[in-house]
């Protein structure tokens, strides 16, 4: 009997475990692709790994300062593969098909107010400001820091059922001109 209790101890463990990657599996295998437009640098702290933070570059159409207290939905506008427009909506809005859920991507969202301009410049509107980081190994860091300085680069993501954006690469957009 008790042996009997051991094991089974053991093997639940093992079996949740086997589950949960099941499920995630399971919705990778479902999710839609798509190539979104980034920014980026790469500070590449050493304590903290080798990474590129990045800025998705969309193009947004909406309040961005709905998003203020992270109180907004972001909608893709455009067929997959195409991730370079979204919409934003405030919370009691119409759903939107293609809902990101920054928060479960792993993602940081800013609102940013407009400024007003002054004699000499003018003013920028609002606007929306979605970062995250994507790892690196340490011998790929440094060439990937280059190239994104030099070219455009966009970010081949999971969009999965639930809204999470899954990434899976980061290339340039276009071929380096020579």
């Amino acid at each position: 009997m008790n042996r009997s209790l051991l094991i089974a101890a053991l093997l639940l463990p093992l079996a949740g475990l086997a589950a949960s990657v099941g499920i995630r599996e399971s919705e990778l295998s479902r999710a839609e692709q798509y190539v979104m437009p980034v920014t980026g640098f790469d500070p590449r702290d050493v304590l903290r790994g080798h990474y590129i933070r990045y800025r998705y570059d969309w193009q947004v159409s909406g309040d961005p300062l709905w998003c203020r207290d992270g109180a907004c939905r972001i909608c893709l506008a455009g067929d997959a593969p195409d991730g370079s427009r979204v919409e934003i909506r405030d919370l009691p809005s119409a759903p939107c098909p293609k809902e990101i859920d920054w928060q479960a991507s792993g993602l940081t969202l800013y609102a940013v107010p407009a400024t007003s301009g002054t004699a000499d410049e003018a003013g920028q509107p609002a606007r929306l400001d979605v970062s995250g980081i994507f790892y690196l190994s340490e011998s790929d860091a440094p060439a990937m820091e280059q190239q994104m300085a030099e070219t455009p680069m966009v970010m081949n993501v999971l969009l999965t059922s639930s809204g999470r954006l899954v990434n899976q690469s980061l290339i340039p957009s276009a071929p380096p001109s020579r």
